[in-house]
């Protein structure tokens, strides 16, 4: 697994985490607005983007490859996770070093409720069953639920460009949903940072509101919005959160 710093320079550095479907470019527009003296760092977990597939569907090796990509960093670390990537980075909390001083947690949730599980697990069932096209029947639906208001036909290309994965890359990303409802509610021992859309309904706002409450110290920023993709569709207001104090 490789590991790309966008911008060096600096003391300070920042780790992005990406979410499920997704890729590093996630944070494109985020990155772009970095500071000078920030080194900005960012990967692909393994089976998205250009990292090799994990062929099982399971989270271990995402949360391995998490720690893996920590340890290639220096100095003081900010952890920034989007949806998946946010839950990533509570689940991997307690190997992590304490150079990590915070996480700023986008859209996270610390598990799934039932209904979401079994949501997952019928959209498995018929794509794996055929029933369900990945492009002509889940992108219409993947559109709305990720971007919500925000969706204007650009947006909708650069998500689908990130959301339309192969229909064995998309089996095996909801078994790790379905896995990771069935795991304990994640906890975060570091200062946490969390910006959640208030009408997301892709991930409702209470799971921010219920991880918030399992951070040791946090700080819960509702953002008037349905969007859940919010470092495509919100950059600015996420570097301000991101790179400022």
């Amino acid at each position: 697994m490789g590991i790309q710093t966008a911008r060096g320079g600096g003391r300070r550095g920042v780790l992005f985490v990406h979410g499920t479907p997704g890729d590093q470019r996630s944070f494109d527009a985020v990155i772009a607005r970095a500071p000078e003296g920030v080194r900005v760092h960012r990967f692909d977990l393994p089976d998205h983007g250009a990292a090799p597939e994990e062929p099982e569907g399971r989270l271990a090796p995402l949360e391995d490859a998490l720690v893996a990509a920590v340890e290639r960093t220096e100095g003081p670390l900010t952890l920034v996770g989007h949806s998946l990537g946010a839950w990533l980075a509570a689940s991997v909390d307690a190997r992590l070093p304490s150079r990590v001083e915070r996480v700023v947690a986008i859209g996270g949730y610390p598990s799934l409720a039932a209904d979401e599980v079994a949501l997952r697990e019928g959209l498995l069932a018929q794509i794996e069953g055929g029933a369900l096209d990945v492009t002509a029947d889940l992108r219409p639906i993947f559109l709305e639920l990720m971007l919500g208001e925000a969706r204007t036909p650009a947006l909708d290309e650069r998500a689908w460009a990130q959301g339309g994965v192969s229909r064995e890359r998309w089996v095996r990303l909801l078994k790790r949903m379905i896995e990771l409802g069935q795991r304990a509610p994640v906890r975060c021992s570091r200062p946490t940072r969390l910006l959640h859309g208030r009408r997301d309904a892709a991930v409702p706002y209470a799971h921010a509101v219920a991880l918030a409450a399992a951070c040791v110290d946090a700080e819960l920023v509702p953002l008037d919005t349905s969007s859940h993709l919010l470092p495509l569709t919100h950059p600015e207001a996420l570097a301000a959160h991101v790179f400022g104090a």
